[in-house]
């Protein structure tokens, strides 16, 4: 799960999940920590959203264990 983390999501979302990786502002990465978004997005969207992807965000084609660490690292953001 955490070298998916590296390779498919950090460029974008940063490895703290706060949208600063290197693509994040090209493609307006949310800060995955904002409590916002933490307490209006729910595991089974963030889910849906890595695996189907959204807005310019694409699909990954991944197991569904690594979709479950991923969610797991998103909530772990949370407040940081």
């Amino acid at each position: 799960m955490e070298v998916t983390w590296q390779n498919q999501c950090s460029t974008c979302h940063g490895m703290q999940g706060h949208g600063d990786g290197p693509q994040g502002p090209m493609f307006k990465a949310p800060d995955l920590s904002r409590e916002d978004f933490q307490s209006r997005v729910k595991d089974d969207e963030i889910a849906s959203t890595i695996t189907n992807g959204k807005g310019r965000m694409p699909k990954f084609e991944i197991p569904d264990e690594v979709v479950r660490g991923l969610v797991l690292r998103v909530r772990s953001f949370r407040g940081r």
